[in-house]
C-alpha cells in the first residue's frame, strides 16, 4: 500500500509538467552532435519537462568577455568564461519542477534553451543540510533532459566543504540536481503517535561508481536485500524494517527528532551508511480567553482549502463539545488578514459561546471586533500549515455586549 502511495504522488508530479514553447527548443542535431547521445532515447526513460513556478527569473547580458548568473533562489549559478560567446547574449534561469526520476530539490531552465559555446561553461549547484538528509555526498550527481526528454548524468566535482556540486557543458538546457542513492522517509515530519514509510532507493542495483555519471538515468528502484546490512534507530518510538523498506511510528507524546540509518554493502565493496532525520510535532489548537491559562485541543481533524480559504476546527465529529473552528480567507501559501465576514474565530466551550462579532449597546448595530487571523502554509512544510490569531472583543452569543479577548495557535495537518 506504501509503494501505491508513493507511486501515485510520483505520478502526479511528473504528469503535471508543461512543454516550453517550441521557438525555444533547439534543432535535435544542436545536442546530438555536442554530446554524441544519438541513442539516449533507447537507453533511457523519457520524461515531462519541467513546469516553472512563481520564483522570479534571474537575467542578465553576458558578452565575449564572460560573466555569471546566479538564480534567485541562490541555488544554482551559471559561469561562463571569456571566449564563450562570440557576441552578447540575454542569459536567464528559470526555476521549474524537477522531473528528473531520481531528482533531489527544484529543476532550472537555462536560456535561450540549447545555446551553444566554444568553450565549456560551468554549473554549480548549492546544496544543504535538508537536501543531504537521506543522502551522502558522494551520491549527488547532476543531470540535465535531453531533446527526447531522457535525463542525462555528466560528471561532477563535489567540494563538499562549500556544499556545492560543480559541472562542465557546452549548451543549456534544463538541469537538475539528482540523488543516485536515498533513504527516501515519506513523511519526515508526523504527528505523535504517527507513521511514515521509508524506502532505500538507488541506481541500477547499486552498481559502481558514485554518483552515476555518462549515462542515462532511469526510473529508480529499490535496493536489493542482499546488499541492506542493518536498520538502526536512534530515538524513541519503533522501527520495523522489511529489506529495503521500513516503518517507522512515534512515540505518543513529543520527542527530539529521531535519526533513521541504515547500513548498504554494494557492489563496489564499500561500505555505505544513509541516515534520516525524522521530526515528531504535536497537532494541536490552542485558545485562551482574557490573559487566562492555555487550553489545547488536539487537531484530530485535517484542514482543508476550499474557495480561497482555509478551513479547520479541533474535532471531527458533530455535536461535539469544546469546539474550536477557524476560517481564514487567505493564499493558499499563507497570509495575514482582519477579521471579517470570511475571516473568524468561533469557540464554542458551552455555555460560552465566543466569536468575533459583538455590539456596542443592546440596540446598538452589530460590528466586527478588531484583531486578525495569520497563516504560514511554507511550501517546504507542504504536510501541515500554522497559524495564530486575535480577537479584540469576541462577543459572548447570549449577551453581545459582554466581550472578551481571544488568543490562539494552531498547528494542522493539511487535508490529502
Amino acid at each position: 500500500m506504501h509503494k501505491q502511495l508513493l507511486t501515485l504522488c510520483c505520478m502526479a508530479m511528473l504528469f503535471s509538467a508543461c512543454h516550453k514553447p517550441a521557438s525555444l527548443k533547439p534543432e535535435k542535431s544542436q545536442l546530438l552532435k555536442d554530446q554524441k547521445m544519438s541513442a539516449l532515447s533507447e537507453e533511457g526513460d523519457p520524461m515531462p519537462e519541467g513546469t516553472p513556478d512563481d520564483t522570479p527569473i534571474a537575467e542578465t547580458s553576458i558578452g565575449s568577455a564572460g560573466g555569471e548568473l546566479t538564480s534567485t533562489d541562490g541555488k544554482i549559478k551559471v559561469t561562463i568564461p571569456a571566449g564563450a560567446l562570440a557576441t552578447s547574449q540575454n542569459i536567464s534561469i528559470q526555476r521549474i519542477s524537477n522531473t528528473n526520476p531520481m531528482g533531489a530539490n527544484k529543476g532550472y531552465r537555462l536560456l535561450p534553451h540549447g545555446l551553444q559555446f566554444a568553450q565549456p561553461v560551468t554549473i554549480t549547484f548549492s546544496y544543504d543540510e535538508k537536501t543531504m538528509n537521506g543522502t551522502l555526498p558522494e551520491a549527488l550527481g547532476i543531470a540535465f533532459q535531453n531533446d527526447e526528454g531522457v535525463w542525462w548524468a555528466l560528471p561532477v566535482v563535489t567540494d563538499t566543504a562549500a556544499k556545492k556540486v560543480t559541472v562542465n557543458t557546452t549548451h543549456f538546457s534544463d538541469w537538475s540536481l539528482f540523488k543516485s542513492m536515498e533513504l527516501l522517509v515519506f513523511l519526515p515530519k508526523i504527528p505523535t503517535s504517527g507513521s511514515t514509510p521509508m524506502y532505500v532507493f538507488c541506481d541500477d542495483d547499486l552498481l559502481a561508481p558514485l554518483p552515476i555519471a555518462g549515462k542515462a538515468i532511469r526510473e529508480r528502484q529499490l535496493a536489493a536485500e542482499p546488499y541492506i546490512v542493518e536498520w538502526l534507530l536512534l530515538g524513541n518510538g519503533l522501527l520495523t524494517p522489511y529489506g529495503a523498506e521500513a516503518i517507522y511510528t512515534a512515540a505518543d507524546y513529543v520527542t527530539p527528532p529521531v535519526t533513521v540509518s541504515v547500513e548498504l554493502s554494494p557492489k563496489d565493496g564499500k561500505q555505505y551508511i544513509l541516515k534520516a532525520k525524522i521530526e515528531i510535532v504535536k497537532l494541536q489548537m490552542q485558545v485562551r480567553v482574557d490573559g487566562g491559562a492555555w487550553k489545547s485541543y488536539p487537531a484530530t481533524k485535517p484542514a482543508s482549502y476550499i474557495d480561497d480559504s482555509w478551513y479547520m476546527q479541533n474535532v471531527s465529529r458533530p455535536g461535539a463539545w469544546d469546539l474550536l473552528y477557524i476560517t481564514a480567507k487567505v493564499p493558499k501559501s499563507g497570509g495575514r488578514a482582519p477579521l471579517s465576514d470570511f475571516n473568524f474565530v468561533l469557540w464554542d466551550n458551552s455555555p460560552m459561546k465566543l466569536g468575533i462579532y459583538y455590539k456596542e449597546t443592546e440596540l446598538g448595530p452589530t460590528l466586527i471586533s478588531p484583531g486578525f487571523i495569520e497563516v504560514s502554509a511554507n511550501e517546504d512544510e507542504d504536510q501541515y500549515i500554522f497559524g495564530r490569531f486575535e480577537v479584540e472583543k469576541a462577543g459572548e452569543t447570549y449577551n453581545p455586549t459582554v466581550t472578551h479577548k481571544l488568543e490562539g495557535f494552531f498547528h494542522v495537518m493539511k487535508a490529502p
